[in-house]
């Protein structure tokens, strides 16, 4: 049972065991009549508190919300973690065109998610809105599957004269017909270079045969210079595809005897006009269809998630159960099946197969969902009221503020973790593994611990360890080379992520009015997932591609800390303005 008291501007709750006794008494002060609940110490004879359980301790009667979380979360476990670099590498999308497709979908949470949970509490009709979306999500994704690649050739031919020159030459001329074309969606421009020597007279007989041809070559978004050897048996045809070649310095000589004669380049190929171009992805049909696809698949998982939750919450309430305890199975789920889906890639080179888990997973969990007795919950005459009353609470908006820059890591990690892991040369495997180690070393501990967590450190203050987190845990991606040193670091996602996820939603239903549930974890989870994660969106697509990878995560760990120290100071703004209150029942 729930208590609320007021103080001033803000209203207080607590939760008190069902078995304790209210008496209603009138209280006149200062001219003004108020209600209080007095709490009777007195239990009645027939009812005992239940007695603590052990934490091995599996409740049956919150069993199928276990299975819910597990086959609903782990099914989007197989496909979503890798939905960007199957965008880039099925597609042919660039990050900043996976960008565009995600920050819509994200923003877009942030109204469609408070107005499918003010319509699922309008209507009471929780457990078919849940089944509607199971079926939309997985529909959605697997229509992602026929979209054909992106074609992004396009070839512009020029024609250079390198002046070519010996010691014991004349000047000499030839010719090099250079290609240019954008062959695939990482934007790595290949060039083509066919070379022919023409009359050389003077050219000794082992220069005929064979020679090698020694090339500089600057590599886009990198010092690093290579250098590459073409041997060829035929010196008036040679060709050599290379990548990101910006310039360009040849020698030639041949692989002969001592009185070789030496060839090289006097000065690099210039252009009249800039060769490299970006192919207009904008343009065509498969981008759009991704993004309509991908905009409402999102969606609907997302509403999943708040729908979700609030069933639980709601059935928590009944049997006094744990949430983090449901909860984390979901983390089980994903930490197991993303790795599979990783290894079901690595081994096809495709992702059909795990699609294909991803739709077991959720036939199952809509057999199990109809299985499920579902808490409805209270039904507000004045939705509207209500809901804008929590709204128009300070506390409420201060914690929302909160709540919005750590949505901003999410969106970050959600879409771009896994792409900067492939730069750096890991493998699918790996991005699983990774996805392991966030749940079941990070996310699950804490969901489990949420509630001892949350009464002695409090909902703001892991709010700013949350923040803390995403700081030390992006400078540390900022500096990262080796993939696999990043599964060290993973143990804070139970601070940024599993521990969070459980304070919000314990938040978000202590801050409802009765009738309004649904529709308040909608705007908090609205604010975190949608606008939040649809500016982690921006900043990860803008910026992997104007800066790389390693220069955004260190702006993005800057931020973090700023976000921190903005969530303590209103913290402490909060603490000061309210009075110190406290309800403690032994139990």
């Amino acid at each position: 049972m729930r208590i609320t008291v007021m103080e001033g501007s803000f209203e207080k709750f607590c939760w008190v065991p069902d078995q304790v006794s209210f008496q209603k008494m009138d209280l006149t002060k200062n001219e003004k009549q108020q209600e209080i609940l007095s709490v009777s110490s007195e239990l009645p004879e027939n009812k005992k508190i239940p007695a603590k359980v052990p934490w091995w301790h599996i409740d049956r009667e919150m069993l199928r919300f276990k299975l819910h979380f597990f086959l609903f979360i782990g099914g989007l476990g197989t496909s979503l973690p890798y939905l960007t670099v199957f965008a880039r590498d099925r597609i042919g999308l660039s990050a900043s065109s996976v960008a565009s497709i995600l920050t819509p979908g994200q923003f877009l949470n942030v109204f469609s998610k408070p107005l499918l949970g003010l319509l699922t509490d309008y209507f009471n009709r929780l457990k078919a809105t849940i089944t509607i979306l199971t079926v939309l999500t997985a529909a959605l994704l697997f229509f992602l599957l026929p979209i054909p690649r992106i074609s992004n050739f396009q070839a512009e031919e020029r024609k250079t004269n390198l002046e070519l020159y010996s010691k014991k030459m004349y000047n000499r001329n030839a010719m090099c017909n250079l290609t240019k074309m954008n062959i695939n969606s990482k934007s790595e421009y290949y060039t083509n270079l066919l070379c022919s020597l023409e009359s050389y007279d003077e050219v000794p007989k082992e220069c005929r045969k064979d020679f090698v041809i020694k090339i500089n070559r600057t590599v886009l978004n990198s010092n690093v210079t290579t250098f590459e050897d073409i041997h060829s048996s035929n010196r008036s045809d040679l060709t050599r595809f290379k990548t990101e070649e910006l310039n360009f310095f040849c020698s030639m000589c041949c692989n002969g005897t001592e009185d070789c004669y030496f060839i090289s380049c006097s000065k690099s190929s210039k252009y009249s006009e800039e060769i490299k171009q970006e192919f207009g992805q904008f343009n065509t049909y498969q981008f759009w269809l991704v993004a309509v696809i991908v905009t409402i698949a999102i969606g609907a998982a997302d509403a999943m998630f708040t729908l979700s939750d609030t069933a639980c919450c709601e059935t928590v309430e009944k049997t006094r159960a744990d949430f983090g305890r449901q909860r984390l199975y979901g983390a089980v789920g994903w930490g197991i099946m993303a790795p599979i889906g990783g290894l079901l890639h690595d081994y096809t080179d495709d992702y059909l197969l795990s699609w294909i888990v991803m739709g077991l997973m959720f036939t199952l969990c809509l057999w199990n969902l109809w299985k499920m007795d579902l808490v409805q919950p209270q039904f507000s005459q004045n939705i509207l009221k209500d809901v804008g009353k929590v709204l128009r609470n300070a506390e409420f908006l201060a914690f929302e503020l909160g709540v919005l820059f750590n949505g901003v890591g999410f969106g970050i990690l959600l879409f771009y973790q896994v792409w900067f892991l492939t730069s750096i040369g890991a493998s699918s495997l790996l991005c699983g593994l990774v996805q392991t180690v966030q749940n079941f070393v990070g996310e699950i501990p804490f969901m489990f611990y949420s509630s001892w967590f949350i009464k002695r450190v409090g909902h703001f203050n892991i709010l700013s360890l949350s923040l803390a987190a995403y700081c030390i845990r992006f400078l540390f991606y900022s500096y990262l080379q080796a993939p696999w040193f990043i599964l060290p670091m993973e143990v804070v996602h139970g601070f940024t992520y599993g521990l969070f996820y459980a304070t919000a939603a314990s938040y978000a239903k202590l801050s409802a009015e009765p009738g309004t549930e649904a529709t308040t974890q909608s705007i908090l989870f609205g604010t975190h997932e949608g606008l939040g994660g649809g500016l982690g969106c921006v900043i990860a697509g803008l910026g992997f591609d104007a800066i790389g990878g390693h220069q955004t995560f260190f702006y993005a760990s800057i931020f973090f800390g700023c976000g921190m120290l903005v969530n303590i100071a209103l913290t402490l703004l909060i603490s000061r303005q309210r009075k110190s209150f406290d309800v403690t029942i032994s139990q």
